[in-house]
């Protein structure tokens, strides 16, 4: 079946969506170049530590997801009446309930704090814009506990600033009895 949505264009839509907030900040000024850059903003797993150690960073991970049906039972109703037996539908929706965070770390702790600050309020007060954008309902903007961050190098800083997303997701799936059945053997 064809998926609506998934999560891999939320996070690339929501670091692309940041660095171009932070291109338009005078104190860190995002640039595309990286030697010329203030600020890193990518995929918490696909930076370069070594940048991360020059510059203050918002490095993104995605958090737990977690799937909702909205139909009870996965039942096809508009076409049973109510003295028949339900019938299983090949069709299907649910909500996905996900999270983000923005790990914003530097070297100096007012610095991340104030990074966390500007993405925080950032995101708080675009998530209605953003939601249509991206089809998705943002929720939840929070600021977490500073902490330095283990796995990294000594006495870098970490804020992060969790949100939570959702949305619906419907498919349909065109041959249930291949799909289950398939290659099951007895």
């Amino acid at each position: 079946g064809e998926v609506v949505m998934d999560p891999i264009p939320i996070k690339k839509d929501i670091i692309g969506i940041l660095q171009r907030f932070f291109k338009q900040s005078p104190e860190f000024t995002y640039k595309d170049d990286q030697d010329k850059t203030r600020i890193i903003i990518a995929d918490i797993y696909g930076v370069d530590r070594k940048n991360v150690e020059q510059y203050p960073a918002v490095l993104l991970a995605r958090g737990t997801m977690q799937y909702t049906k909205l139909c009870l039972g996965d039942f096809a109703s508009s076409a049973q009446s109510a003295m028949s037996a339900p019938q299983p539908s090949d069709s299907y929706e649910c909500q996905v309930n996900g999270s983000l965070v923005c790990q914003c770390v530097s070297y100096k702790g007012a610095e991340a704090e104030r990074i966390a600050a500007m993405v925080a309020s950032f995101l708080q007060m675009t998530k209605r814009e953003i939601g249509k954008h991206l089809r998705i309902k943002i929720q939840n903007v929070a600021i977490g506990a500073e902490s330095t961050l283990k796995d990294w190098p000594p006495g870098l800083v970490g804020v992060p600033v969790n949100f939570e997303y959702s949305y619906n997701v419907a498919w349909k799936i065109t041959d249930m009895d291949t799909v289950i059945r398939g290659s099951i053997t007895t």
